[in-house]
């Protein structure tokens, strides 16, 4: 049995430590939704598969920017803010 009070060091495989990333993503989604999650182990693979598999998270997560999540229709946007300062960071390091 896992003890929380003396945590071990673990290797974890890069794709599972995307995997993580990703649930993350999808808590901060539903979140978002007003339906947040309350118990990890209920998330069905086919929600978060579809979660993961929507158009606006794929393109979004291969734009430059921070993936900010609000209410339908548009769950998933890119905080273009955010995008803007780090293309004038590219440009200003470009300068030097």
């Amino acid at each position: 049995m896992y003890n929380v009070l003396t945590p071990t060091k673990k290797t974890v495989a890069r794709g599972s430590v995307r995997l993580l990333l990703i649930f993350i993503d999808y808590c901060s989604y539903r979140y978002a939704q007003s339906d947040p999650i309350t118990d990890w182990t209920t998330v069905t693979h086919d929600q978060f598969s579809n979660f993961r598999m929507m158009p606006s998270y794929m393109l979004a997560k291969n734009t430059i920017g921070k993936t900010v999540f609000t209410r339908d229709p548009n769950p998933v946007v890119v905080d273009a803010y955010y995008q803007s300062m780090q293309q004038m960071k590219h440009v200003k390091l470009s300068l030097n």
